[in-house]
C-alpha cells in the first residue's frame, strides 16, 4: 500500500464490501518509461473491458497514457453474488477464458464427480465467485493479463508495474464522481498531446463518443445522477456540457469557461485525485473517519481539507491521516 505523509493505511480499510462503492485507481510502470504504443493502450482497453465482464465491476471513466492508467469504477456490494447461479457464473467467465480453457475446467469438474468428489464443484465456483466484485482482485488480474501479453509481445522479462495500485475512495455523489470522471478524461488534454479530449482514443469519452457500448452506458450513468436516465445523445450533450469540454482558439488546451464549470482547475494536475485517501463532501469524510478511527489512528482536529479551487464546488479530501 502507498505511504501516506509517515503512515501506511492498509487497502482494506477503504473497502467496504457489504456495500456499493466507487474508486479512483492509479497504476505507472515500472521506471516510468513511455512504453505504450497505439496496439499496447487498445490491448490493456480490450483486457480492461473483459476483466470488467468478468469481475461485474462498472468503469465510469477511463484514460490509458503511455506510462500510466487512470480508472474511476463502481464495485457493487459482495451480497450481489451471493444468488449467482452457476450459470451465470460461467456466463461472467467466457469473458477472459478460451472455449478451450472453458473445457478443460469441465474435464475437471466430470473427472471428480466421477471419483466421488462432491464437493469439489462447489468449492471451485466459490473461487471464481471470490474473484468478482472485488478492486483488488479486477485490477491484480488486469495488470497480471496485460503483463504477460507485453512481456510476450517485447520479449522482456521481470516486472511491468511499478508497485501496488493507488486508490482513492470517492463518494458516490454527482459532484464527487463528475469531477474525478473530468479529471481522468483530461490526462492527455494536461499532457499536451490534443486539444479536447474526446480526441484522445484510449479514454472513455472518446469510447462513448465512437460508439461503445459500455462507455455509452458509463455516460448515461454519470448523467443520471442529475435525475432520470436520458437518452444517449442528450446525456452526451450534458456530460460534454457539464465538463465544458471545448478545444480553446489560439493557446491550445481547453475551454473551460463557464458559471458553473469546472474552470482552470480542471488543467492542474490535483495530488489529492490521485494520492488522497477519501473524496467527498465533509459529512462523508466524517462519517468515514468515525467508523475507522481505530485504524487511522489520527489526531488531527481538521479530518477534511477543501479543494483550494472554487470550482470544485463542495469538494473534500481526507489525505494527511499522520498529522493533526
Amino acid at each position: 500500500m502507498r505511504q501516506v505523509l509517515g503512515m501506511r493505511v492498509p487497502r482494506s480499510v477503504l473497502v467496504d464490501r457489504g456495500r456499493r462503492q466507487y474508486f479512483h485507481v492509479v497504476s505507472r510502470v515500472a521506471g516510468r518509461g513511455l512504453l505504450f504504443g497505439e496496439e499496447e493502450k487498445a490491448q490493456f482497453v480490450r483486457m480492461m473491458r473483459q476483466q470488467e465482464g468478468f469481475s461485474g465491476l462498472v468503469v465510469l471513466a477511463y484514460c490509458v497514457m503511455s506510462n500510466h492508467f487512470h480508472l474511476l469504477v463502481e464495485v457493487p456490494a459482495a451480497e450481489d453474488l451471493e444468488e449467482m447461479s452457476r450459470e451465470e457464473i460461467r456466463g461472467r467467465m467466457r469473458h477472459i477464458y478460451s472455449r478451450e480453457k472453458l473445457g478443460e475446467f469441465d474435464e475437471i469438474l466430470k473427472e471428480r464427480r466421477e471419483a466421488g468428489d462432491d464437493a469439489y464443484e462447489e468449492e471451485f465456483y466459490q473461487r471464481i465467485r471470490s474473484r468478482m466484485h472485488d478492486l483488488s482482485a479486477f485490477t491484480r488480474e488486469l495488470k497480471l493479463r496485460f503483463s504477460k501479453w507485453f512481456n510476450a509481445k517485447h520479449e522482456r522479462v521481470g516486472t511491468l508495474w511499478e508497485s501496488r495500485f493507488r486508490c482513492v475512495l470517492v463518494e458516490g455523489s454527482e459532484n464527487a464522481l463528475m469531477s474525478i470522471a473530468a479529471y481522468i478524461e483530461l490526462n492527455p488534454v494536461r499532457a499536451g498531446i490534443v486539444t479536447e479530449s474526446g480526441t484522445y482514443r484510449w479514454c472513455s469519452l472518446a469510447d462513448a463518443m465512437s460508439g461503445g457500448k459500455r462507455a455509452r452506458a458509463a455516460v448515461i450513468r454519470l448523467v443520471a445522477g442529475r435525475g432520470l436516465p436520458r437518452p444517449w445523445k442528450e446525456s452526451i450533450r450534458c456530460y460534454r456540457d457539464v465538463f465544458q469540454l471545448r478545444e480553446a482558439a489560439a493557446t491550445g488546451g481547453v475551454s473551460l469557461q463557464g458559471r458553473n464549470g469546472p474552470g482552470k482547475a480542471f488543467m492542474a494536475r490535483v495530488r489529492f485525485f490521485s494520492e488522497g485517501l477519501v473524496m467527498g463532501t465533509r459529512e462523508f469524510i466524517d462519517e468515514f473517519f468515525k467508523g475507522h478511527i481505530d485504524q487511522l489512528h489520527s489526531g488531527r482536529k481538521k479530518l477534511a481539507t477543501k479543494l483550494g479551487e472554487s470550482e470544485w464546488g463542495d469538494l473534500y479530501s481526507y489525505r494527511n491521516v499522520s498529522k493533526g
